[in-house]
């Protein structure tokens, strides 16, 4: 098995960082001046070039033949990769919705019923859509289950994209990539638009990155520029800002799209794995570190920061709007949420997802396609 990109580590430790800052506003009130003014959701868009890049790239290199023999490995080694976790931690959420929710801070628990199945079906996005635009249900946006519906759009990528590659080949998938992220880059996608929770264009632009690498054109187009210790420190940081600055409908209509672009940026640059986003050091390490444990850190912050809040107003009434009071309930959240998704990473991500790669190779043992997870 290829050792992990470390810089795309590094990337997804950015992109938790930024998704659990945006969610804080609810437990840290004096945030929401910030929140408002530059929005932090790129961190999901963010998630998904990254997600686009590293599932194309391995399965553009493991194409072959046999339909079954590429397809349900791959399935498998996501239904183990995935799944479990994200049960485990809805069920969390369910269980404090009912018992642990005096001051509503979970919202209800039919409501989080309803997340939650529409969450294993992976269709939260479609629920999302259904609750918010089109009013066909009647919900809410509170249930901290709402955040499944980014990792519901990934899940139906996972079950797509694999289809398409083989029956259309690396080529036409190359196309139609570059169609659906053109096509959706200068769109209007303000929330909660229906084209909100379907935004697929950083995952598009993420298989492009991914058929540069495959195709052989990624030498020739390496920034090696970057190779200048001032230079890279100029990019990295630019890119950061940028993937913020940028994410905001008073800069343009289809800031939507600028953000997808930007992340494009930041993985092409971390694609190559030689130091053209960040060398190591303490900083990059720590990212690394928190990229790893991203996806358990997003199952688990909405929760973390929600229990902290119930608890508080149990004892005191209200949140604290000024002082420090707000950012040490801020930095609790945040230690809760590190504490948790470690143990969601020892105990359920990395056991569960060393399992899968067993089924899945012995399934076919000759020919199982090793995807990275």
């Amino acid at each position: 098995m290829a050792s992990k990109n470390l810089e795309i580590q590094s990337l997804r430790g950015y992109a938790i960082l930024l998704t659990v800052i945006a969610h804080l506003e609810p437990l840290v009130l004096p945030l929401s001046a910030y929140t408002h003014y530059f929005w932090l959701g790129g961190g999901v868009d963010l998630f998904f070039c990254i997600s686009g890049f590293v599932i194309a790239r391995g399965l553009l290199a493991k194409r072959e033949s046999n339909f079954i023999r590429f397809y349900v490995p791959f399935l498998v080694r996501r239904f183990f990769r995935l799944w479990p976790a994200a049960l485990f931690w809805s069920l969390v959420v369910l269980f404090l919705s009912f018992a642990y929710n005096q001051r509503n801070s979970f919202d209800t628990f039919e409501h989080n019923v309803l997340a939650a199945v529409a969450a294993w079906l992976q269709v939260e996005n479609f629920r999302m859509v259904s609750c918010l635009y089109t009013e066909y249900v009647q919900c809410t946006a509170a249930s901290p289950l709402r955040i499944y519906w980014s990792l519901s759009l990934e899940e139906q990528f996972y079950f797509i994209f694999p289809v398409l590659l083989f029956f259309l080949g690396n080529r036409k998938i190359a196309i139609l990539a570059a169609a659906l992220a053109v096509s959706q880059m200068f769109l209007h996608r303000p929330w909660p638009s229906p084209l909100w929770f379907f935004r697929t264009d950083a995952i598009c632009i993420g298989v492009l990155i991914a058929c540069i690498h495959v195709k052989g054109y990624a030498e020739s187009l390496a920034p090696r520029f970057l190779d200048s210790t001032r230079s890279r420190m100029i990019c990295s940081i630019v890119l950061c800002m940028l993937l913020v600055l940028v994410a905001k409908k008073e800069v343009v209509w289809f800031f939507n799209g600028l953000v997808a672009l930007v992340s494009g940026l930041l993985v092409f640059v971390a694609s190559y794995d030689k130091g053209y986003f960040a060398r190591t050091g303490a900083c990059s390490k720590v990212m690394a570190y928190l990229g790893e444990r991203s996806y358990s850190m997003y199952l688990t912050h909405m929760l973390s920061i929600l229990l902290v809040r119930e608890t508080f107003v149990r004892f005191y009434g209200v949140l604290p709007k000024g002082g420090e009071t707000p950012y040490i309930l801020g930095i609790a959240a945040l230690a809760l949420t590190l504490l948790l998704s470690e143990a969601s990473y020892r105990f359920i991500e990395s056991p569960l997802r060393e399992k899968g790669r067993r089924v899945a190779s012995k399934m076919f043992k000759d020919k199982a396609a090793a995807v990275p997870a």
